[in-house]
């Protein structure tokens, strides 16, 4: 299962599958949520604006992960993850959800690792 919590998680930061709004709103339950690692809370729709507008690849490394079934159809992502563009290291958590033999990320939170 974790295999296929990495790969899904990985595709939202890929420029060619966040092009494709039907992807994205495929991806993000509709009841989703972030706090991002700026602080600032965020709905689907406003993940969906900033996801589509990408103009080239997230550089963005996972690392650490692991997960623990929540239920039959949830599971809860933890990693720790590096953007090679900012230099920035952030602890992540993700809970992904599914439904009508789709899996779908309800809530993920990113805070900034300081050293």
């Amino acid at each position: 299962m974790i295999d296929i919590l990495i790969e899904r998680e990985s595709k939202l930061f890929s420029y060619e599958f966040c092009n494709n709004i039907e992807q994205i709103n495929n991806i993000l339950h509709q009841d989703f949520m972030e706090y991002g690692t700026s602080g600032r809370i965020y709905n689907k729709q406003q993940c969906i604006n900033f996801l589509k507008d990408l103009k080239t690849d997230r550089n963005i490394e996972i690392h650490h992960a692991s997960y623990r079934e929540l239920s039959d159809n949830s599971w809860i992502l933890n990693y720790i993850s590096k953007d090679n563009d900012n230099n920035i290291v952030s602890n992540r958590t993700s809970i992904w959800i599914k439904e009508e033999n789709t899996i779908q990320l309800l809530f993920h939170q990113g805070t900034e690792a300081f050293s």
